[in-house]
């Protein structure tokens, strides 16, 4: 359960990150 928890929030804050990341770029 602990698992699938942190692997969600893992991968939205990876999607978050690079969404800024391609923002900053343009």
């Amino acid at each position: 359960m602990l698992a699938l928890v942190t692997s969600t929030l893992l991968s939205s804050f990876t999607n978050t990150y690079q969404q800024s990341t391609l923002i900053m770029c343009n």
